[in-house]
């Protein structure tokens, strides 16, 4: 078992406890294209603030390639936020 930063007993790592990057990324990809078929614009903007916060975390751990990748998932959500907008 592990204690995190705040005295928090966590018993990770344990199987299935962690995804890939891999992983996060697909899932987020596919929920901006449901998102924008359904002209979600809240949940478009909700998700690319998440993409940034990931893209911190990895710049932050000296990953600039995943970094990249989610600063394009962002901009994919904040385009297509626009686009609904522009329907209106």
């Amino acid at each position: 078992m592990c204690t995190d930063a705040l005295g928090y007993v966590r018993d990770y790592p344990r199987k299935g406890f962690f995804m890939t990057n891999e992983q996060l990324y697909a899932y987020i990809e596919r929920t901006i294209t449901e998102r924008h078929l359904a002209g979600d614009k809240a949940q478009l903007n909700k998700l690319q603030t998440a993409c940034g916060v990931i893209m911190a975390a990895a710049q932050d751990a000296s990953q600039p390639a995943l970094a990249k990748q989610f600063q394009i998932l962002a901009a994919r959500a904040a385009n297509l936020a626009e686009k609904i907008s522009d329907r209106r």
